[in-house]
Formats: C-alpha cells, sequence, structure tokens
C-alpha cells in the first residue's frame, strides 16, 4: 500500500499540494489533505480493529466521488454517487467496509468548523463501523465509540498538518 494518497483531482497536482505537500507520519493511518475550495482532497484511514476503510473527503463532490471509486475499485453498477447539498455527510457502505464522509470546504472565515463537522460525522462513522461488527452502541461500549471519533480526528488533523501525540487506547476508563 502506498505511504501517500494523491488528491481526488486527476492528472497535474493542485497548486495547493504543491504548496503544502504533507509526508506520511510514521505511526498514523492518514495520508494527504488539501484545503482549498476549488480543489478536493482525500485521505484513506485505515482501522485495523474494525478492518474497515474511511475516506474522508474534501471538496469538490465530483472529484471526490470519483477518488472513491477508482482508489476503492468499486465496480461501475455500484459507483459511489456524492449526493448531498449539506456541508457534510457520512455514507457506510457495507458491503465494502468502507465508510465515506464528505465535507464542504468552508469559507477561510469559518475555517474552523470543519473540526466540528468532522466530529459529527466521525460519530457517524463510529455507530456505523459499530454496526457492521455487529455491536450496538450503548454506555457498556462508548469507550469504543469515543476512541473512534479520536482516532478519526487525530489521522484528519495530523494529515493537514496539525501533530497530534499517539495514543493507544487503554484498558481502564479516564
Amino acid at each position: 500500500m502506498d505511504l501517500i494518497t494523491l488528491p481526488a483531482a486527476v492528472g497535474t497536482l493542485p497548486t495547493s499540494v504543491l504548496a503544502s505537500w504533507s509526508i506520511f507520519h510514521p505511526g498514523t493511518y492518514g495520508r494527504l489533505f488539501v484545503l482549498e475550495p476549488e480543489e478536493a482532497s482525500c485521505i484513506d484511514v485505515y482501522d485495523p480493529l474494525s478492518q474497515y476503510h474511511i475516506a474522508i473527503c474534501q471538496g469538490d463532490k465530483l472529484q471526490c466521488q470519483g477518488w472513491v471509486n477508482r482508489h476503492y475499485q468499486l465496480p461501475p453498477e455500484n459507483f459511489f454517487k456524492l449526493e448531498t447539498d449539506g456541508k457534510a455527510c457520512c455514507f457506510h457502505l457495507r458491503s465494502r467496509r468502507l465508510i465515506i464522509i464528505w465535507m464542504r470546504v468552508p469559507s477561510r472565515e469559518d475555517a474552523s468548523c470543519v473540526f466540528g463537522l468532522l466530529a459529527h460525522e466521525a460519530l457517524h462513522a463510529a455507530y456505523a463501523i459499530m454496526d457492521g461488527m455487529g455491536m450496538k452502541p450503548d454506555f457498556a461500549n462508548e469507550e469504543l465509540t469515543a476512541y473512534t471519533i479520536q482516532f478519526l480526528m487525530n489521522n484528519y488533523t495530523q494529515s493537514i498538518g496539525i501533530p497530534v501525540p499517539i495514543t493507544e487506547p487503554s484498558a481502564t476508563n479516564e
């Protein structure tokens, strides 16, 4: 598997990628992320516990859906189609053990909202992963939900260049 996943755009690298290429961080599962409104970027996060891939996509819908279809080699009859008018959404392709999170690129003034959007969608992703594992979310397994959200948020922030300490789930509650 490649250490860095190319952005969703096909052809030459977008200007923002050339200016802010993110090198793979050892110990993380994230890849590359680019924040430019007219472009798209996607990272592939693999959760070894659930054996799910989580695609975190941001930007142009057509580029993101094209990247998902190519990267995960979805057959034409099962092509992923991104149909939403919202700011973010989460899709569960259960048969492929794949979660797709998509977010619109916010304006520079609202850029901090992307973390709240991702946390919101990460909760949906955590529940979908638990569903795929045959688990029902409840207080008995809420720590798994919390760690899944933390795992996705950490991979996202590392991919955009914000260092996050690597933490491993512990056997005790915090």
